[in-house]
C-alpha cells in the first residue's frame, strides 16, 4: 500500500492527468492529422515554388545563349565576308 492510500489521498500525478477515457482522443486525432497535412501542404508548396524559380532561372540562361549565338553567328558571317573579299 503506497503513502498516499494510508492517508486517504490520491497520488498527485493522478490529479494532474486525467484519465484515459476522459481525454478527446478523436479530437486529438483530428488536430494531429490537420498539422501533419499543414506541414506536408507547405512542403508541396515550397517543391513548387522552388521548381517554378528553377524554370525561370533556366529560360533567362536560354535566352541568354540564344542571343550570344546569334552574335557569335553575326560575328562569324562578318569574319567569313571579309575573308572572302581579302582572299
Amino acid at each position: 500500500m503506497s503513502a498516499f492510500a494510508k492517508i486517504g489521498q490520491s497520488p498527485p500525478y493522478n490529479r494532474l492527468m486525467p484519465n484515459s477515457h476522459d481525454i478527446p482522443w478523436k479530437r486529438t486525432a483530428v488536430e494531429g492529422a490537420a498539422i501533419v497535412a499543414s506541414i506536408l501542404l507547405a512542403f508541396a508548396i515550397d517543391a513548387w515554388w522552388n521548381e517554378r524559380q528553377e524554370r525561370a532561372e533556366e529560360r533567362e540562361v536560354m535566352q541568354s545563349l540564344q542571343v550570344e549565338f546569334e552574335a557569335n553567328r553575326d560575328e562569324a558571317a562578318a569574319v567569313i565576308s571579309f575573308h572572302n573579299r581579302v582572299t
